[in-house]
């Protein structure tokens, strides 16, 4: 929506421009520059009045702070990956191959 909106000023602010610039180009009237200068900063006025906000409206209500009694309660896992021993990673390496040879086995019959 707002890259729709900001193409259309776009459009709408060229479009201002070059029927001015035609219409000066056509009178000779100092006028016409006015007319178009004050037209265009009025698109732009009016484009800021209904282009949304992303600014932070009112006030925001201050968070409770947890007490320290949870903190202390509470367990810290080590969830990081580690590498296994060199036995283990064998073990699961030989427990894969047999499980796919009993698959490959039962897939055969």
């Amino acid at each position: 929506m707002i890259i729709l909106l900001n193409m259309l000023l776009a459009l709408i602010l060229t479009a201002i421009m070059s029927v001015g610039y035609f219409v000066y180009k056509k009178n000779k009237k100092s006028s016409t520059i006015v007319v178009t200068v004050v037209t265009a900063v009025l698109v732009v006025v009016i484009y800021s009045s209904i282009q949304p906000s992303y600014l932070p409206k009112g006030k925001a209500k201050p968070m409770k702070a947890i007490p320290l009694e949870t903190y202390e309660k509470m367990e810290i896992k080590d969830i990081s990956i580690k590498a296994l021993p060199k036995e283990q990673r064998q073990e699961r390496f030989d427990e894969i191959i047999t499980v796919r040879k009993e698959v490959k086995a039962i897939l055969d019959k």
